[in-house]
């Protein structure tokens, strides 16, 4: 599904959250985030991949867990498990 789909699928929210799904097709219609029409239109798992693949998500989540002194070892089970993330629930 892509961004928008989930966003717009009202059985993906629980029954007390069905202001978060009109408030979210009010933003969606917004002519301001039509801009962002592009993003949107991309798969969930297209979103991820991009984020677990940009310097931001390493710069950041590294520099997160080095500042918890986390070990190497974990660091690397950690960008293992989000690169494969989307293809062990795939399969």
């Amino acid at each position: 599904m892509t961004l928008e789909e989930i966003i717009m699928t009202k059985e993906l929210y629980g029954n007390g959250e069905l202001n978060n799904y009109y408030h979210n097709l009010n933003v969606i219609k917004n002519k301001d985030v039509q801009a962002l029409k592009d993003i949107f239109n991309k798969k969930y798992c297209e979103l991820f991949e991009e984020y677990i693949n940009s310097k931001e998500f390493r710069d950041e989540q590294i520099n997160r867990l080095k500042n918890k002194k986390v070990g190497n070892d974990y660091i690397k089970k950690y960008l293992f498990l989000s690169k494969h993330f989307i293809e062990f629930f795939s399969n």
